[in-house]
């Protein structure tokens, strides 16, 4: 029984095992998203077992999203028709824009770091490093007061901030 526990073959079964529930874990909460978003509503509130595999997938939940607006229960349809698009390409602008600065300044300033001496250049990489793990709402005040005295509020500009 011990030879069995110390052996090649009985490791990569269980490497195999716990990277397999691993992936479980991770993909699971994906594909339960992707199948509510193509299932009836029907079959969302019906047995279980006929929710993991959807017997009419549908794409009308995208459609409504897209296209259609919302709809209230009393047949009128919400003002929400195109701000999904407008919300898509807001957030396209702003992650192209602010991924290929931040590559760009993160780039030369490892360059700098790495390459170039001067004086307190570890002072200056130690406390770099040290607001690396600073949260975002730490500073939330303080920036939502600096973008509104330079008039960025509601704009494409002012939402590049991190």
């Amino acid at each position: 029984m011990n030879q069995f526990f110390h052996s090649k073959w009985s490791k990569n079964i269980l490497i195999y095992f716990f990277s397999i529930i691993a992936l479980l874990w991770a993909v699971g909460p994906i594909y339960w998203v992707v199948v509510s978003s193509i299932s009836t509503r029907m079959e969302l509130y019906s047995a279980p077992e006929k929710v993991w595999f959807p017997s009419e997938p549908t794409l009308e939940a995208y459609y409504r999203l897209f296209q259609g607006g919302g709809q209230y229960r009393g047949g009128d349809v919400s003002p929400t028709e195109g701000l999904m698009w407008s919300g898509l390409i807001n957030t396209l602008i702003i992650s192209i824009v602010s991924g290929a600065f931040i590559t760009f300044l993160s780039t030369n300033a490892g360059y700098v770091f790495a390459r170039m001496k001067f004086r307190g250049k570890n002072a200056v990489f130690y406390f770099l490093m040290m607001l690396m793990p600073l949260p975002l709402w730490v500073s939330i005040i303080t920036l939502f007061f600096l973008i509104s005295k330079a008039g960025l509020i509601d704009s494409l500009t002012g939402m590049e901030q991190r």
